[in-house]
């Protein structure tokens, strides 16, 4: 029985939880119920309205916003910059202007990263243990590929993304930024990829880049500090 009941939500079994515990247990569950059961969890992740109320409600989580917002908006200009001076590389003033993209995308990934590592420490039992290792990767994939990761760097970012996403959707941030920043991400790798494939020949996949910074910022100002009650384990 307890383990029909973890396959819903955190925040639906906290709201739920009991009663429905109680009427398995006056009950024994048929197949056909077990079924339903099933359906219904499935229907609850995918459709969380317990989980997009409490969201919708819990207070902003303003210092972790702000490291957000800010670093999502360095992002952005790192992301201008680079698409608007990127070559001819030889040019001193093409140099300085990609000079100051690279400070302002180092510093925006430091900001969302510490921001992460914050996230992290704090809303761990929300997010659960692949949030807070998704948080941690994505945070130190962004520093990583500031100082030349590559490949791994994407891969980190991409991955962690992924689960941070996933674990934020619904609690800390809803639905619609959590999907933002998962599809931008799968297209900053994908555009860096599709480059390094065409050895940096054709530059135009970059422009993909320029929805990274503000999809951040859309993350950052719906971010929300989760209600610790409807944050079960």
């Amino acid at each position: 029985m307890s383990s029909l009941l973890r396959l819903y939500p955190a925040a639906w079994r906290a709201r739920y939880g009991e009663e429905f515990a109680e009427l398995l247990a006056a009950r024994a569950p048929s197949f056909r119920d077990r079924l339903d059961i099933i359906a219904g969890a499935v229907d609850a992740r995918l459709r969380p309205q317990v989980g997009q109320d409490a969201h919708a409600h819990a207070p902003r989580d303003r210092s972790a916003s702000v490291l957000v917002v800010v670093g999502g908006t360095l992002l952005t200009a790192w992301s201008v910059i680079g698409v608007l001076f990127v070559g001819p590389w030889e040019d001193p003033a093409v140099q300085r202007m990609l000079s100051a993209s690279y400070a302002s995308g180092l510093a925006g990934s430091v900001l969302v990263a510490a921001a992460l590592l914050l996230i992290a420490s704090r809303y761990d039992w929300s997010i659960g243990a692949a949030g807070a290792v998704g948080g941690v990767l994505t945070g130190s994939g962004l520093v990583f590929s500031s100082f030349g990761g590559g490949g791994v760097a994407l891969l980190m970012i991409l991955g962690g993304t992924v689960m941070l996403a996933w674990r934020l959707r619904g609690r800390l941030v809803g639905t619609v930024p959590a999907l933002v920043l998962t599809v931008t991400t799968m297209l900053v790798v994908a555009a860096f990829l599709a480059v390094a494939a065409n050895s940096w020949t054709d530059l135009t996949p970059f422009y993909l880049v320029l929805a990274y910074g503000p999809a951040w910022m859309l993350v950052g100002l719906d971010l929300r500090a989760p209600v610790r009650q409807l944050a079960v384990a």
